[in-house]
């Protein structure tokens, strides 16, 4: 309870383009999903949405933060069977993703 209360008091005091915010949502949404409540963390985990624009023009492990995030939503979509959700995630990652190598651990985890 005080991991989630501390994590939703930060997010609230991070800008959304910054890799912290990235993490905490990450991290809130786990908090979320430890508790069972799906679709809480998937809520949080929107937040994501658009951020890329901010975080992409600094790439590197800002941008990669972001994409295990998004994955992380992706999973859990699936687990609460969105199918639709998770076709557009798909396809949004996928676009991320068209140049990395083949092992590479996000475009690993696309069907």
């Amino acid at each position: 309870d005080r991991a989630l209360r501390e994590l939703q008091d930060f997010v609230t005091r991070v800008p959304p383009g910054d890799n912290q915010y990235g993490l905490a949502i990450d991290a809130l949404a786990l908090q979320f999903e430890r508790r069972g409540d799906l679709p809480a963390a998937v809520e949080v985990l929107r937040r994501l949405d658009g951020v890329h624009r901010m975080v992409y023009p600094r790439s590197g492990f800002h941008g990669f933060t972001w994409l295990v995030a998004r994955t992380h939503l992706l999973d859990l979509e699936r687990q609460l069977g969105r199918t639709d959700r998770v076709a557009d995630l798909v396809q949004e990652l996928e676009g991320w993703v068209a140049v990395a190598d083949p092992d590479f651990v996000i475009r690993a985890s696309l069907p």
